[in-house]
């Protein structure tokens, strides 16, 4: 069995060697789409938070996150535009090396049904490494969301609240293996025709 790739950065996306993992190019392939629920609206998370928000003696408040439906709206307007970027990293790793953004072809972001939904078609070179790199990697299953919430509430008692986000500013996505909500998820689909 080959050993995994090796992540190493090329031009500010992830570059995998070719051997054991992709087909020689000019191969013919299955045209292939990552998609997923990068957060699930109007579900808890699983992962209790402690950040940036203090009760009036100056304890922090440990909560659990609740996205509403339209909570990246604005976002969404703006990447819309071209005004901006979101990057599909991995785990939130620091710096500016990612697999693909928002601006590249075929990357879509959208709110679903039951959340705020990623699809990549992967087209191309860069697209069947990363389709290998996910083959690879299969415990990286997981969707999760960098963003900054702009409007919420707290709600609940004194030891158990939730944080309902109405607004949040997205930053980027990343593939995880431990994901904040029990409902999101990450898969590559195989198409046809």
């Amino acid at each position: 069995m080959p050993a995994p790739p090796q992540l190493t950065a090329a031009n500010g996306y992830f570059a995998m060697p070719e051997e054991g993992i992709l087909p020689p190019l000019g191969t013919p392939y299955p045209r292939e789409r990552l998609t997923g629920y990068a957060i699930p609206f109007g579900r808890e998370s699983d992962i209790r938070s402690d950040m940036d928000i203090r009760e009036k003696d100056g304890s922090l408040v440990s909560f659990r996150d609740v996205y509403v439906p339209g909570a990246f709206d604005f976002s969404l307007s703006q990447i819309r535009r071209k005004k901006l970027v979101v990057p599909l990293k991995l785990a939130h790793a620091d710096g500016p090396v990612h697999f693909c953004s928002t601006n590249d072809f075929g990357v879509e972001l959208a709110n679903g049904i039951n959340g705020l939904m990623l699809s990549v078609n992967l087209l191309g070179r860069d697209g069947r490494h990363l389709a290998g790199w996910m083959r690879a990697n299969p415990e990286f299953r997981f969707l999760s969301v960098g963003c900054t919430p702009t409007a919420y509430t707290l709600k609940g008692t004194d030891r158990v609240k939730t944080r309902v986000i109405t607004a949040a500013d997205l930053e980027e996505i990343s593939l995880s293996k431990n994901p904040a909500f029990d409902r999101d998820w990450v898969e590559l689909r195989h198409r046809t025709g």
